[in-house]
């Protein structure tokens, strides 16, 4: 469901007293038992996946006690090892930390677990353990940690973390992060050839995508001189061909520069993510 613009500032209250002409904003609250706010670091635990004990970053507004908040993952792109997947994450934290204090929502960032610093994608909704068992797992800690608006959680993701970001909307493998429980998502450089529509025809993954339940927004960004910008644009030509409305359900931007995280992304996908809802 679309939301009113003011659900993409803090000053939205959950309950608009006084101004029943405006929406109220829909809430499901995960009840979490109140953390602290500012940065953090936090571990959980899938076994099969490195030492069987994951890091993930974090980061938590000062509203956090006050009512439920929104809820933005984040996939970094592929980093070359484990060590510096873990400075991807943390970096892209940081990055993404000013707007989450501005607008008030909770940011969740995952540290990918492949022994060159990838993500380990499932080959199906059967094949565990794999970095989307990781992935809904610190989603599972931050709730329970903090009050999440459940029907406000958000994806992003860059490169890599893009493709990963594609593949849980559109197949379904972490049930608990996917088109039902998804409001809206973002990839920057993140294409699904890579990995949701990996060895498929075009056909069949026209066919995938037509049977979505519904046409889960999401936002396609990429670099003007990216090596990816014909193939980010194909997809974007391949959602509005199966059910997507171009700046509805699809939002579609070029920005000047290469295969990088764009200084303005926070701001930009924020922009789009915080339109839109499940019902609770």
């Amino acid at each position: 469901m679309s939301l009113p613009e003011t659900a993409c500032t803090p000053a939205s209250a959950l309950f608009l007293d006084g101004l029943e002409s405006i929406p109220r904003l829909p809430v499901d609250d995960s009840a979490g038992s109140g953390g602290a706010s500012g940065a953090f670091a936090a571990s959980t635990h899938v076994a099969g996946i490195g030492n069987g004990t994951q890091t993930w970053y974090g980061y938590a507004p000062a509203l956090t006690l006050q009512r439920p908040l929104p809820l933005v993952l984040l996939l970094h792109g592929g980093a070359g090892s484990p060590a510096a997947a873990d400075t991807a994450a943390m970096q892209l934290r940081d990055q993404w930390q000013p707007l989450a204090a501005a607008r008030g929502f909770l940011l969740v960032v995952p540290v990918a677990g492949g022994n060159a610093g990838g993500w380990l994608a499932p080959s199906g909704p059967g094949d565990h353990p794999s970095d989307y068992d990781v992935i809904s797992a610190a989603l599972a800690d931050a709730e329970s940690m903090y009050r999440v608006n459940r029907t406000r959680r958000y994806g992003w993701g860059f490169s890599a973390g893009g493709h990963v970001m594609h593949d849980l909307a559109i197949n379904g493998f972490a049930p608990t992060f996917s088109e039902p429980n998804m409001a809206a998502y973002a990839v920057s450089a993140g294409l699904l050839p890579a990995l949701a529509c990996s060895g498929m025809t075009s056909a069949q993954c026209d066919a995938l995508l037509s049977a979505v339940p519904r046409p889960l927004p999401v936002l396609i960004r990429i670099g003007s001189s990216d090596a990816y910008q014909p193939y980010a644009a194909a997809d974007r030509n391949r959602f509005l061909a199966n059910g997507w409305t171009s700046d509805s359900s699809l939002g579609y931007s070029v920005f000047s520069g290469g295969h990088v995280i764009d200084a303005g992304e926070p701001a930009a996908s924020w922009s789009f993510l915080c339109r839109f809802a499940t019902i609770p």
